[in-house]
Formats: structure tokens, sequence, C-alpha cells
């Protein structure tokens, strides 16, 4: 079934995933870098693990970039060329020990390549966000906080549309802006703001 990979990784994501009845030895133990690859079907699946988490409980999640169906097996140098599918899926890396997953190579990826997991810490894990792309946390805040005080200023101004935008490039820039979050919504249908509210803010330092 073409999507049957797909359907396995959302399956395990969900928790619905059965767990293999392998025995451990023969489990492949990923890491950073690792290229994988399996048969399914008529096409070859290829996965690259860009890091691997460990979890308190003995498991790990591999955040992994995919790539589309390929006609023949893929090899290390062959994925240099390879069409993306998916930039990054945190997956249970337990998995890849199931169902004839096999290793070809491992290759530490670029600042490029690492966009989707850039953009998964970026939303979930802010502080080491800024650890792997080594961005300025001050500067970040800095531009962001900037961004939200115009927005105050075209808010206060009766230029609503154009006061949110300057509210999402804020919490584009830095999501945890939580003033900026709820000032998004101004104008908005939203569950808990049903009208604008005056905002009152005075410049950090």
């Amino acid at each position: 079934m073409p999507f049957r990979f797909i359907q396995r990784l959302a399956a395990r994501l969900a928790g619905s995933a059965s767990t293999s009845n392998s025995p451990a030895e023969s489990r492949l133990a990923v890491k950073p870098g690792d290229l994988l690859t399996q048969r399914d079907g008529q096409v070859w699946r290829a996965v690259w693990i860009l890091e691997v988490d460990p979890w308190p409980d003995g498991t790990a999640a591999a955040h992994c970039l995919s790539y589309k169906p390929m006609d023949a097996k893929p090899t290390a140098d062959s994925l240099k060329q390879a069409e993306v599918s998916i930039w990054h899926a945190p997956i249970d890396a337990g998995s890849f020990g199931e169902e004839g997953w096999e290793l070809i190579g491992n290759r530490q990826p670029t600042e490029e390549e690492l966009i989707g997991f850039a953009e998964y810490l970026r939303l979930t894990d802010f502080p080491r966000y800024l650890e792997v792309t080594g961005k300025d946390s001050k500067e970040i805040v800095r531009e962001a906080n900037a961004h939200y005080l115009r927005g105050n200023e075209l808010c206060e101004q009766g230029r609503k549309q154009e006061g949110i935008a300057e509210y999402d490039a804020a919490v584009e820039l830095f999501p945890l802006f939580f003033e900026a979050i709820d000032n998004q919504w101004d104008g908005r249908p939203h569950p808990y703001r049903h009208r604008c509210a005056k905002v009152e803010v005075s410049a950090t330092t």
C-alpha cells in the first residue's frame, strides 16, 4: 500500500501502534546523521535522522527528514539529490528496528537542511532553538519588541490590520511573546477576545 509508511508513523505518533515482537538485539539503534531506507511495496522509502532525543523511560524520539518515494533503492549519494517530502517529523526511534529498515550511510546535516528541525524547536523549545541556530537572543527580543510597540501605535491610530501585522512579526521572531500573541487577535474571531483591548506598554531596556 503506497501510504503504509506514513500511516505507520502517524499511528505511532498517536500512540496506537503495537509494540514490536522483535528481540532487542535485532533493533536498529539510530544516531544523528543516519540515512535509512526501507522497501515498501513497489517503492523505496528513506529517512534522515537529524537528531535523537532520549526519554527517561528508555525510549527515544528521532527527529527525521523524509524523502519522497523512489523506484530504485537509494544510496547515501543519491539522497543528496532526492526530493524531500517532510522536512521534520518526530518519530519513535525504536520503530526503525522493525520491518526491514536498513542503514545506508551517515551524514551530518547542514544548517539549511535543518530548517524543519529548527522551526520545530522555535515553536516548542526556544532556548534550544537559539543554541542550535546560534542566533542572538537579545537581538531577537529587541526586534520583536520594536514590532510590538509599533503594533501598539498603529492600533491606537485605528490602523488595526497594520497593527496586527506588526504583532504577527513580533511572534514570528519570538514565539514566547505572550503580550503580542494576545494582541494578535484584535479584530479576529477568537474564543477569548471579543473586542479590542487598550494596551499600555513601555519599552524594555
